[in-house]
């Protein structure tokens, strides 16, 4: 029996990113239609947009770092569209921008793959659809209980300065492949960065598991000058 190749994906997201929930949403359709899906892990990386800042309101963060409230409600307008079409609603108004470290480090301290998958989802639906904070640890907590994680994983993702410190990692080890969210890197190799159709996503699943297929058959029996395996 032939044991499938691991194929590791890992992203690197922020929750307030407005672009990030979108293309884990294509991420996932990709790998529904990807016949090696079930060779596949996820690997949630931490990226903060904006470090060590209070929180606020989403739209005056964002008509701030785009110089005009025309800008902003641009972009928030090409999202809202684009995210309605992957079936997602984003209530800017409602929406809070700021340091997301707690989250991260939420996140972090699940082992769980499902637990945390469920955390992740959560976390950007109620951010982005239903106004709640993930800003503090209340409104944390509440988000983490409604996932099924137990009240003593989030009481030690808060309290384990070992958490934080993956975070930083994930951060600093995000500068080799780029400055922007949201980034997938499959296999250490590929890099896709933004927020791309669910087939551009495939085409790139489906291009690396064939290389993955050539390379592992370099370790077959071979002959050369000095004998054979």
């Amino acid at each position: 029996m032939t044991t499938q190749q691991v194929i590791t994906i890992e992203i690197w997201s922020d929750f307030i990113c407005p672009w990030c929930w979108i293309a884990k949403r294509r991420l996932e359709q990709a790998l529904e239609k990807f016949e090696h899906k079930n060779a596949v892990e996820i690997i949630y990386r931490a990226f903060r947009l904006s470090v060590n800042a209070a929180p606020e309101s989403f739209t005056s963060a964002v008509a701030q770092k785009f110089g005009s409230e025309a800008r902003a409600n641009k972009l928030m307008g090409m999202v809202a569209e684009q995210a309605a079409v992957e079936g997602l609603v984003y209530d800017f108004e409602s929406m809070l921008f700021g340091d997301t470290l707690q989250a991260h480090a939420l996140v972090k301290a699940i082992i769980d793959p499902k637990r945390k998958e469920a955390l992740v989802e959560l976390l950007y639906e109620e951010s982005t659809s239903n106004g709640k904070s993930i800003f503090d640890k209340d409104s944390l907590r509440a988000i983490a209980i409604k996932a099924g994680i137990s009240t003593v994983v989030i009481d030690d993702a808060w309290q384990n300065k070992r958490l934080e410190a993956l975070v930083y990692q994930d951060e600093a080890a995000s500068s080799r492949y780029g400055s922007s969210v949201p980034l997938f890197v499959f296999d250490g190799r590929v890099v896709v960065s933004g927020a791309h159709p669910a087939e551009t996503i495939l085409e790139s699943l489906n291009s690396l598991k064939i290389s993955q297929q050539l390379s592992s058959q370099e370790g077959a029996q071979v002959c050369d000058l000095n004998g054979c395996d």
